[in-house]
C-alpha cells in the first residue's frame, strides 16, 4: 500500500459538500448548469469553483508543501513560476483579466451561507492510498494561498 499525493493551483476556491449542495439548487445554477460545468473541477468529494485557464495538475506523487510553507499558510508564487518554468509550462496562470474576476465572483456570489468566500490564487494538496484510489477516497490535506 502507497500513499499518494497530488498538488494543483487555481483561482478560485475548494467548495464544502454543503456549498456545492446549496449552488445547485439555486436557479442561477439551474439556469446555466453549462456554465457552472465549464468552471467546477470535482475533486474526491469536493469541487472546485476556478477559473479554467488558471488551473495547473502538478501530477506529483509526494508532497509539495514543506513544514514552513504549512505553518504560514501561503506558498510564494515566484517558487511556483519557478517551478513551472523548469517544466516548461509558460502559460499565463497568474494572469487575470477584470472580467474572469467578475465571472468567478457572479457564479460564488450565489452560494448562500454565512461564510465568506475568499477568491484568490490557491494551492492544494489532495492525498490518498492506493486501498482508496479509484473508489474516491481523495482527501483535500492543505490548501494555502500563493502569495507574490
Amino acid at each position: 500500500m502507497g500513499i499518494y499525493y497530488n498538488n494543483f493551483i487555481y483561482y478560485g476556491v475548494v467548495l464544502t459538500t454543503e456549498q456545492y449542495d446549496q449552488l445547485t439548487k439555486t436557479t442561477q445554477y439551474k439556469e446555466n448548469v453549462d456554465v457552472y460545468q465549464t468552471y467546477l473541477k470535482a475533486c474526491g468529494e469536493h469541487y472546485i469553483l476556478h477559473i479554467p485557464q488558471t488551473y495547473y495538475n502538478f501530477d506529483n506523487m509526494g508532497q509539495m508543501f514543506e513544514a514552513h510553507e504549512i505553518k504560514q499558510g501561503f506558498v510564494l508564487g515566484t517558487e511556483i513560476q519557478l517551478i513551472l518554468q523548469n517544466r516548461g509550462v509558460f502559460k499565463p496562470l497568474f494572469e487575470l483579466h477584470d472580467y474572469q474576476k467578475k465571472i468567478i465572483e457572479d457564479l460564488v456570489s450565489f452560494i448562500v451561507n454565512d461564510t465568506v468566500i475568499d477568491l484568490d490564487f490557491r494551492m492544494s494538496q489532495c492525498v490518498w492510498t492506493t486501498l482508496d484510489y479509484p473508489r474516491g477516497g481523495i482527501s483535500f490535506e492543505y490548501t494555502l494561498r500563493v502569495k507574490f
